[in-house]
């Protein structure tokens, strides 16, 4: 698709480096506020965390092995990443994470927009999977035009949404 774009709200996509190593698993920790309720000190936390993502690495690795990888950036700092898969049936976003710090400030929304502009000229649908539990975030892309299609065929804790372009005039 691209190497980096400039999105409207000073927002900017760049393909991901190696170097984004540490920045991606801030992002990644940063987003399991549920772990620190677990019982056991810091190490056991971090080690758990270190799991999950290795484990997302793999699944995302085995199911999108032609995934574009993105970090957002918003005046400079890295905020967010973005993992796009352009397939026969539309645009997935597989993975869109921002750091809780720049939650609630249309961060979400300007990288959907974007990706829905992208998705018009082709014109392909978008389509992405949200837990069930996460209503702020369902609440963003039905408000954004998503519609649910259904359980995803990898959790019944997912359920799988799809944006389609208005049909060409």
């Amino acid at each position: 698709m691209f190497g980096t774009a400039d999105l409207p709200n000073g927002i900017r996509l760049r393909m991901t480096r190696a170097s984004d190593n540490t920045t991606e698993r801030r992002i990644h920790d940063a987003n399991r506020p549920e772990l620190q309720l677990l019982q056991g000190g810091a190490d056991y936390i971090q080690s758990i965390l270190d799991m999950q993502l290795r484990a997302r690495d793999a699944e995302y690795a085995r199911r999108f092995a032609n995934a574009l990888y993105y970090m957002i950036e918003k005046s400079g700092d890295t905020i967010g990443r973005l993992v796009l898969d352009f397939g026969a049936d539309g645009i997935r976003i597989v993975d869109l994470a921002v750091l809780p710090a720049f939650h609630r400030q249309g961060i979400g929304t300007t990288v959907i927009g974007a990706m829905q502009r992208v998705a018009a000229t082709l014109p392909a649908p978008v389509i992405l999977s949200v837990r069930l539990d996460n209503t702020d975030a369902i609440r963003l892309y039905v408000s954004m035009g998503f519609v649910a299609d259904g359980p995803t065929e990898a959790s019944r804790l997912h359920f799988q949404m799809r944006w389609s372009p208005p049909p060409p005039a």
